[in-house]
């Protein structure tokens, strides 16, 4: 496939860290604060849905949980706690997605780039770990695809993420050479630095990695 290359993993660079003993974590309640629905609940849903057991880990960026991330997306978790660091929540920590709004999310129209990049399967897939190798995009053989939607989402994902990079697991993907028309390959592929797949041995995409 042209449009793919083997790649050298040098951007995707580990945090240290944090040795401080002063860490806890507690749930996070919802006060009867009502939940709202976004392209961000769609992403963040489905994404945790597609893998069953999955676990969803994000940044909280300077201490505080806004008000649309818990209406938009942390309310729409059965399971949601924060990790606290010298009493400054860091991090948010979301399992079990809500059976009543992932039936609202399905019952209506999805972003065609969501909807690309989490195919909705009957059966929950299983967290696999095999080995794989990671493959760099070449944004010059894909057609770009222009999604103003979804471009609210990436720079949600930008601003809230610590390090360069950002990736996540899949669970259906697999490489064959319509892939590239792909809603979601088409427009990753050109709204990012770097794109990148990690692929095993059976052709299985195990995980998308991107560069902002």
């Amino acid at each position: 496939m042209n449009w793919l290359e083997p790649f050298n993993r040098d951007f995707f660079i580990d945090e240290e860290e944090d040795s401080s003993p002063f860490f806890r974590s507690k749930s996070i309640d919802g006060n009867g604060v009502p939940k709202q629905y976004s392209l961000l609940t769609q992403f963040f849903l489905l994404l945790s849905a597609q893998l069953s057991d999955s676990v969803t880990y994000y940044p909280i960026k300077n201490g505080l949980i806004k008000d649309k991330e818990l209406r938009e997306i942390i309310l729409h978790f059965d399971e949601r706690k924060e990790f606290i660091v010298n009493d400054k929540p860091i991090e948010i920590m979301l399992a079990k997605p809500n059976n009543d709004s992932l039936k609202h999310l399905m019952s209506n129209p999805l972003n065609p780039v969501i909807k690309s990049l989490f195919p909705q399967s009957k059966q929950l897939q299983q967290v696999q770990f095999s080995p794989s190798s990671p493959y760099r995009v070449i944004p010059e053989k894909i057609n770009s695809y222009e999604d103003k939607e979804f471009d609210l989402v990436l720079a949600y994902l930008k601003e809230n993420t610590e390090s360069p990079s950002f990736g996540f697991q899949l669970s259906n993907w697999i490489l064959n050479d319509s892939l590239k028309n792909s809603h979601a390959l088409r427009y990753f592929s050109h709204h990012t630095q770097t794109l990148c797949l990690w692929i095993d041995e059976s052709k299985r995409i195990i995980s998308i990695e991107m560069q902002f």
